[in-house]
């Protein structure tokens, strides 16, 4: 009878220590130059989940780099254990918008003015993934002077030359393995 309860308390032990492993204590969220990180701790790679403008003119620059604290920048976007998800999108400075449904869409574009967000998104070369894409609606902040806007994202795409899944022409992101568009963005 202990064989059995020991053996059954090791079982529950090992099974509790899978679940910690898998679950969401196994990534670690990083800020650093406006983008979120989150850091899966067991496979050694991450996503980056978005980017938040500070509202300076002159920083309208995304850098997605190689690697963040020696893990690999694999996607953007993507899931944070347990099913978490976790969108790649651009936000305005001050404070965090809501995407509108088209049925709303019409009444904050009248009432607000809308501003075009003009980024350029560099893409490292270890990017092989996107999911959760979330960047091509328009979003409420603050302007500078504290009242409310519209702002609606359009990305001029730069990515590594060594990436092995995307590249770009013209400032517009391609699969490399089929030469197909990818959508999730609003160009110029």
């Amino acid at each position: 009878m202990k064989k059995r309860f020991c053996f059954i308390i090791i079982l529950a032990a090992m099974f509790l220590l899978l679940l910690t492993s898998c679950g969401p204590t196994a990534f670690r969220k990083v800020k650093e130059d406006g983008l979120t990180y989150f850091i899966d701790r067991n496979s050694s790679l991450c996503f980056v989940s978005g980017w938040t403008w500070d509202g300076n003119e002159e920083h309208m620059t995304i850098t997605i780099p190689d690697t963040v604290q020696g893990y690999k920048v694999t996607q953007l976007g993507g899931y944070a254990g347990g099913g978490n998800g976790w969108d790649f999108c651009i936000m305005p400075p001050a404070e965090r918008s809501e995407a509108f449904v088209e049925w709303t869409l019409n009444k904050y574009l009248n009432e607000y003015k809308v501003v075009d967000m003009n980024i350029t998104l560099i893409l490292g070369k270890n990017v092989s993934k996107l999911e959760k894409i979330h960047c091509k609606n328009y979003t409420i902040g603050l302007d500078e002077k504290g009242e409310r806007v519209c702002y609606m994202p359009y990305v001029y795409v730069i990515c590594d030359d060594e990436n092995e899944t995307f590249y770009s022409k013209d400032g517009k992101l391609y699969y490399r393995s089929n030469y197909s568009l990818v959508d999730e963005f609003n160009y110029r």
